[in-house]
């Protein structure tokens, strides 16, 4: 996924939920905002706010159990 939009068809895969990054990151304000607003879907997702290290393992153990997994990531181009 490079995109929201579509996202909510995936619902089952992530569980629901986004892990985001530390407490009161920008990112993590405007998925809350699309969360409280419903934007493309989001109103029943929960986003889990963490540090980035957790996050990252989180990350990792999906990974490794080769389950899906929705974080954060940002393109610094």
């Amino acid at each position: 996924m490079t995109s929201v939009t579509g996202l909510d068809a995936h619902r089952d895969r992530f569980d629901g939920e986004i892990q985001g990054i530390e407490a009161g990151a920008g990112i993590n304000t405007a998925i809350l905002k699309a969360i409280d607003n419903d934007l493309a879907g989001l109103g029943d997702w929960d986003l889990r706010e963490s540090s980035t290290a957790a996050m990252l393992a989180q990350a990792e153990r999906k990974m490794a159990d080769s389950e899906f997994w929705l974080g954060i990531a940002l393109d610094e181009r």
